[in-house]
């Protein structure tokens, strides 16, 4: 699928295809030459039939897997503010060699990476919406997000994994998701690689957004898991989801964490210091840094949007222009489906112009009336995060003879006990925004 979906954004853009032989090993079988067949024509119907106005496009290979398969690197963005300056190469990575993609002069990076879980599939789908919408032409948002955003995509950084049919793990069994801190060369060659892509975007004062995208097996919902951060960004941080939730119907504010300890062992032992979340974040000490998690089924709530502000006059918004939304799924839990994953990646997008103030229809309001709201009632769940970490701090402490184990026993379930609540809270929150958003609109 991914092949297929490249290979196609190259024709668009008049782009040399990558080597056949690089790409992986030829389909030999009947079943293989249909399953190929279905990927090319499944990239034909989500991405755009002609090339869009005023795209920029660059495809790198930014390292070779362990088996030899190319990792992809990917840059979108549109012509504006191009410089004659070419990005420098890194040592180590771009084996394929040829020149880099063009700087551009005042536009921030937007890093977003796939399938370091190699089975986590939600994952290529969120990716691969926020991908199509970029490449969505007329759509005054998507042109919004090309003129003030690089974007950079890494639709599989464990290709291996997927060719092998691993769920978790590379081809040597570890789970790359926990070696960002001490990857090597000659064992994780596609961490190295993009770990020094994202080190060269934020030497430079570049890099903004850092999400990577990952399938969730328990915890229902679409969420982001954030760091934590110190009070006056912790909110920063913590708004930016809450945006993600105003612009998609799948996407589950009340799922989100943002204290997540980062020592904390997972089930296999490891501790997720080595996280991709974790590393950038000590690497760069960036706001937006988040893992985001997508149950493979289906979520808890279905978000009631507010409407889109569009202008009218000069700078009104023709109609069709703008993609239209998914329809509003049935029943209860909602269940997910290509669709739902791909409408959350676009969500990232507009989130990151919201948080811009240059959506050209937002859902928060003319002149940013909204937007004042919407960061008082975070600012507000944000203090109140704080003290109950502080009272979750003092109860650890008066009971300092317990095991670890029963601290993340009870931790757990504290937790779960917050997402209830969290979740007939942001009900009313999304009422309040919905109706706040209306009422902007209509003055």
């Amino acid at each position: 699928d991914v092949c297929a979906q490249l290979a196609r954004l190259d024709a668009l853009f008049a782009q040399p295809p990558a080597a056949a032989e690089s790409l992986g090993p030829p389909p030999r079988s009947a079943a293989d030459r249909e399953v190929a067949d279905a990927a090319v024509a499944t990239a034909a119907a989500v991405l755009p039939a002609r090339r869009p106005n005023g795209v920029y496009y660059r495809r790198e290979c930014l390292c070779r897997s362990l088996d030899g398969r190319r990792v992809e690197l990917l840059t979108v963005t549109s012509s504006a503010r191009q410089l004659a300056e070419r990005e420098a190469p890194i040592g180590g990575c771009f084996p394929d060699g040829g020149e880099r993609p063009h700087r551009f002069q005042r536009k921030r990076v937007f890093f977003i990476s796939a399938r370091v879980h190699p089975g986590e599939v939600p994952a290529s789908h969120v990716l691969h919406g926020l991908l199509a919408f970029l490449l969505r032409d007329g759509d005054p948002r998507a042109a919004a997000l090309r003129d003030r955003f690089v974007f950079k995509f890494v639709p599989m950084l464990n290709p291996d994994g997927c060719a092998r049919g691993h769920y978790r793990s590379d081809t040597l069994g570890l789970n790359l998701n926990r070696v960002y801190l001490t990857a090597t060369p000659d064992r994780h060659p596609t961490i190295v690689a993009a770990s020094a892509a994202l080190r060269q975007l934020h030497e430079r004062g570049e890099l903004a957004f850092y999400i990577d995208c990952h399938g969730h097996a328990t915890k229902r919902g679409c969420f982001l898991y954030g760091n934590g951060l110190p009070p006056e960004r912790q909110l920063e941080t913590v708004l930016y989801a809450k945006l993600v939730a105003l612009n998609s119907r799948f996407f589950d504010f009340g799922g989100c964490v943002f204290y997540l300890k980062n020592n904390k062992k997972d089930k296999a032992g490891e501790t997720k210091e080595g996280s991709g979340r974790v590393a950038v974040y000590k690497m760069t000490d960036m706001t937006y840094c988040y893992t985001l998690e997508c149950n493979y089924n289906m979520g808890r709530v279905v978000n009631a949007l507010p409407p889109r502000h569009v202008p009218t006059g000069k700078d009104r918004i023709r109609n069709g222009a703008m993609s239209p939304e998914p329809p509003r799924p049935r029943g209860a839990p909602p269940k997910y489906t290509p669709e739902s994953w791909a409408d959350v990646g676009k969500a990232l997008g507009l989130a990151a112009l919201d948080v811009s103030g240059a959506n050209p229809a937002s859902r928060l309001g003319a002149e940013g009336a909204g937007m004042a709201r919407l960061r008082a009632s975070v600012g507000a769940w944000v203090r109140t995060q704080a003290r109950k970490q502080e009272a979750r701090a003092a109860k650890r402490a008066a009971a300092a003879g317990s095991s670890d184990e029963d601290d993340d026993e009870e931790e757990e379930a504290e937790e779960e006990e917050e997402a209830r609540a969290e979740k007939a809270a942001g009900k009313a929150e999304t009422a309040e925004a919905t109706a706040g958003a209306v009422a902007a609109g209509n003055a």
